[in-house]
């Protein structure tokens, strides 16, 4: 994995202490080196007729890129974006004819060189597994090809990941990981690599 090395000065008013050498009698320096790594990430290819990316989830018919928040959000390990290419094709193939022929539509995977994809700066836990490439959202509703949703058949989702793709699921039920989830309505789907 590639590493670049940042270099970064803070400054701010100082109290001179032993460890702390003032500048003058208002301000202080620190100086950083960080390492940053950045993966080798890969695009995750479209393929309309067997699943959908959805830079924007809510109403997303069409692959879409465009949430303004979230450039270029389909990066991954090779791995990940091969393995999320299968399951949204074997998905495809138990509801491809008839009146529940229905797509999978993915959103967020990582940025092209990973680093921080919470805009917010608040995902935790499960969430930043974004950042690094290993892991990425699929909507709950699957778009029907006869126009509307329905909701993903997360236990035929779950074993085609697990048991054939060795991809791991979290469940995702609380508010901050999945807004707007209503008593009853099945939980959020978030993918990550074993």
């Amino acid at each position: 994995m590639p590493v670049a090395q940042t270099n970064s000065s803070y400054y701010w008013h100082c109290v001179e202490t032993p460890e702390v050498r003032c500048l003058d009698a208002n301000t202080a320096r620190f100086d950083a080196t960080t390492d940053v790594r950045m993966p080798r990430l890969v695009g995750f290819a479209a393929s309309p007729s067997l699943y959908l990316r959805c830079g924007v989830t809510a109403g997303c018919t069409s692959d879409n890129l465009t949430d303004p928040s979230h450039p270029f959000p389909f990066n991954g390990l090779s791995e990940v974006t091969l393995r999320a290419a299968f399951l949204g094709s074997f998905y495809r193939s138990y509801f491809s004819f008839g009146v529940t022929a229905q797509k999978l539509r993915y959103s967020d995977f990582s940025l092209p060189k990973g680093g921080r994809f919470d805009i917010s700066g608040n995902w935790s836990g499960s969430h930043k597994s974004h950042r690094v490439g290993v892991s990425f959202d699929i909507s709950r509703h699957a778009l029907l090809d006869k126009g509307g949703t329905t909701y993903v058949d997360q236990d035929l989702l779950d074993d085609i990941a697990e048991n054939t793709l060795g991809l791991s699921r979290l469940t995702e039920t609380s508010a901050a990981e999945c807004p707007n989830l209503q008593p009853g309505e099945p939980p959020c789907i978030h993918i990550d690599l074993k």
